[in-house]
């Protein structure tokens, strides 16, 4: 994924950054992919600009433990390709024991699963091969 990540053009700025401003409670209540949560006004300020989403969070912990291994994800993602990671949306949620089932139009959970993970899902095969042209 580093070498991937090389091959792209420079962007000048490697981190992926959002500075968490708030999180307002609305009130209301929406049930996303069979699990109720609480509507908030999210809000973050990245390198283009202020942004404020709708967004569903959910103290189930179902949600937040997908929630948060979601995040862990994408952070470790980044990471193997170079990017320095700030998410302090992801921290506040954490901290509060929330986890997201949408947010805006651009992200919606679609179902969990709750229950353990089949490590076996995450094996590679022995006879696995490399792309040469990134160093296999």
């Amino acid at each position: 994924m580093a070498r991937m990540a090389a091959m792209a053009a420079p962007s000048g700025d490697d981190t992926l950054r959002q500075e968490f401003i708030s999180a307002k409670a609305t009130g209301k209540k929406e049930t996303v992919a069979g699990f109720v949560g609480e509507v908030y006004e999210l809000s973050w300020k990245d390198k283009d600009g202020v942004h404020t989403a709708k967004s569903v969070l959910s103290k189930d912990p179902a949600v937040v433990e997908y929630s948060n291994a979601w995040m862990k994800l994408a952070e470790n993602m980044a990471k193997s390709m170079g990017q320095k990671v700030d998410n302090s949306i992801g921290r506040y949620l954490e901290k509060q024991g929330l986890g997201i089932l949408k947010m805006g139009d651009d992200f919606q959970v679609v179902s969990i699963k709750p229950g353990k993970v089949n490590e076996q899902d995450f094996v590679l095969p022995k006879a696995t091969m490399q792309m040469p042209m990134f160093g296999g």
